[in-house]
């Protein structure tokens, strides 16, 4: 009897209660309630800095195109919800164009529908820049602001000498940029 009674208790503590299985489940929704913000804070800067370091990389392929082709690079910048930029060599494009226009930009072409979550929220450029093919020198200078969903800013600059820098601007939460 003694031996039917240990494989009885034996058997009733294998497996969790109901109250343990509970008491797991409210431990990890309090986790995961600390944790979701977190993970939607790094999204939203992993977007932002995504757009940012697009832009750079192609602001300094589109310099030395227009070197190695010994032909002016044009670009176009166009800010607001549906904002683009696109670059065309030998003459101007529009970014909002389609394929089969004239105008379209054939170098490259990045807009909105690529970059969920990241707006184009100003151009500092008077008129679209033109990079130079003898010495890679632009028309002018300026530079373009992205900003994420939750406000987080990164500024993207062109010099006159063609040097592309990055940077936060003063007031926007930190994108992992130096300050501007």
């Amino acid at each position: 009897m003694l031996g039917q009674m240990k494989n009885l208790l034996r058997h009733r503590q294998s497996g969790f209660t109901l109250i343990e299985m509970m008491v797991v489940i409210v431990i990890i929704s309090i986790i995961a309630s600390v944790a979701v913000p977190s993970f939607s804070s790094f999204f939203d800067r992993y977007r932002l800095r995504g757009a940012a370091d697009a832009l750079f990389g192609d602001l300094q392929a589109a310099r030395m195109e227009a070197i190695r082709n010994n032909s002016t690079v044009y670009v176009n910048f166009a800010t607001g919800a549906n904002w683009c930029y696109g670059m065309k060599v030998g003459s101007s494009c529009d970014c909002t164009k389609p394929a089969s226009d004239a105008n379209y930009c054939s170098l490259k072409l990045v807009n909105a529908q690529t970059n969920s979550g990241v707006t184009m929220a100003s151009s500092a450029f008077t008129a679209d820049p033109t990079i130079d093919p003898l010495q890679g020198l632009v028309s002018q200078a300026g530079s373009v602001t992205f900003q994420s969903t939750a406000g987080t800013q990164a500024q993207i600059g062109l010099s006159l000498l063609g040097m592309v820098s990055i940077c936060t601007p003063s007031g926007s939460s930190s994108a992992g940029y130096s300050s501007c």
